[in-house]
């Protein structure tokens, strides 16, 4: 019944994830306070918009790309403009006690297609849509230490460095999908270039 309610994205979350998502849904929706619509994911700023008309999805340059370390170690690649506010991010979380850890960020066209075809319907976007394919967006560890504590400071401080989850705002959210449903991917972060001084 919770899988139907909640839909693919819940079927496929971790137990922790799962209760966040429960708890979300039972409190009337995501728990971004109301005033913070315009810092959503489908609100980007003008220079993100020009990143995303501008340059080719999942087909970025080299020097359109730096490296961050992840998940175990692992180099994950991000736009150039996007790594000086995800390091401060991280750096800031870390003082707090959190752990951000990340396990993916841009992703090539093929790449894209391969997860497009392999997913269940819903998970990955259409190749040639995902802010993935600009090196826009990046995907936390379930795994990054305690879940709880680690989503309640990104809810109250992600918007300070431009970074937004998919929320209710007519179901666009990163993956661009229009139709008012609930796109609860509370592992997925867009940078969207818009910077808030975060919730309370």
């Amino acid at each position: 019944q919770l899988n139907k309610q909640f839909g693919a994205h819940y079927s496929n979350a971790s137990e922790p994830l799962q209760k966040v998502i429960q708890r979300n849904h039972a409190n009337g929706g995501h728990p971004l306070n109301p005033s913070a619509a315009p810092f959503y994911a489908r609100h980007k700023s003008a220079e993100v918009n020009n990143i995303r008309n501008t340059l080719p999805n999942g087909k970025l340059q080299a020097n359109h790309l730096t490296s961050i370390t992840g998940a175990n170690g692992a180099s994950i690649q991000v736009h150039t403009s996007v790594q000086p506010h995800l390091a401060q991010m991280m750096a800031d979380a870390k003082a707090a006690g959190v752990n951000l850890s990340f396990v993916s960020g841009y992703r090539s066209y093929a790449d894209q297609e391969y997860l497009y075809r392999t997913k269940p319907k819903g998970i990955a976007a259409k190749p040639g849509t995902s802010d993935h394919g600009w090196g826009m967006a990046i995907d936390l560890s379930r795994y990054s230490g305690n879940w709880e504590k680690t989503y309640s400071w990104l809810i109250k401080n992600m918007t300070k460095y431009g970074f937004a989850m998919i929320g209710p705002d007519a179901g666009f959210g990163a993956l661009g999908k229009p139709g008012g449903v609930w796109n609860d991917e509370s592992w997925h972060l867009a940078f969207t270039g818009r910077f808030n001084r975060g919730t309370t």
